[in-house]
């Protein structure tokens, strides 16, 4: 089971009658960072398609400029380049070092010319060298402002408890399809700063556990069964309506939770019915 617990209530309750029931009990604490165990969203980037998952998630769910928000062009253009730094750091950096820690340090400590040097190196073959090149046609002046646009939505990781949850895994996300666990995710209800990482958790939890059914005779045995309280405040997960209505079939079960429709409907904008 994985349960979203805005006040971390239930995992108070829960934890120990759990554990001593034979669970795998691990808790993901965005508001108190230091109870946390931890994950590394970069862990999970195997290719170009977990990438451009993990770089969408962000960029929704974290906030722009008012004189850069509502126009998609810079939306796309830092999407291209923090691709392009995830999947460098994913498959170029020493395994300790393969986190977003990494991936801010790199967009925020080096030169523009020494990261150009860098990816210029890469072969044309190499995974983060096309958005790399889409953002690199644009002009230096357009360059510098998508370097400090996506350097303001990451500046989270200049906090040490961001970097210390993110740094590596104690939480398997494929280990709730093959045995008893019982994952919390704890995210604040009045502050969306880290609504990203939620974003994140929930977003590659549906898709580890869906590849690892379909791997798998089609069907997790134990099933896995979300409880999504507050849905709206754990960050929008891209094509959510449509992995709703496939995952069943796969023993994933969801069961989503919020105080009234607008609230859905201002996370998920584009949501089948809207009006």
């Amino acid at each position: 089971m994985v349960i979203t617990d805005p006040k971390g209530e239930i995992f108070r309750d829960m934890a120990e009658f759990l554990k001593n029931r034979g669970y795998t009990v691990k808790i993901f604490n965005l508001v108190s960072m230091k109870h946390s165990d931890r994950w590394n969203p970069i862990e999970t980037i195997q290719d170009d398609i977990d990438a451009q998952l993990f770089v969408e998630v962000i960029i929704t769910n974290t906030k722009v400029t008012a004189a850069k928000s509502g126009d998609p062009f810079w939306d796309r253009a830092e999407q291209n380049l923090l691709k392009a730094l995830a999947l460098y750091v994913a498959m170029e950096y020493p395994e300790h070092e393969r986190n977003l820690a990494s991936v801010y340090s790199l967009l925020a400590s080096a030169e523009p010319k020494a990261v150009e040097t860098i990816f210029k190196g890469l072969p044309n073959s190499h995974p983060a060298k096309m958005p790399y090149n889409i953002y690199a046609q644009a002009n230096e002046n357009v360059r510098t402002g998508v370097i400090i646009g996506l350097g303001t939505r990451l500046q989270v990781f200049q906090n040490k408890l961001v970097q210390k949850i993110t740094e590596t895994s104690d939480i398997d996300l494929e280990l709730p399809g093959k045995e008893k666990c019982a994952y919390f995710c704890i995210s604040s209800d009045t502050d969306s700063t880290f609504d990203f990482l939620a974003g994140l958790f929930f977003s590659f939890l549906f898709i580890k556990l869906t590849r690892y059914a379909d791997m798998n005779g089609g069907t997790l045995n134990p099933n896995v069964y979300f409880l999504l309280d507050e849905f709206p405040n754990i960050g929008a997960i891209p094509d959510f309506t449509k992995k709703i209505s496939t995952m069943r079939s796969r023993g994933i079960h969801s069961t989503v939770v919020f105080q009234n429709i607008s609230q859905l409907k201002n996370r998920y904008r584009t949501m089948p019915g809207r009006r």
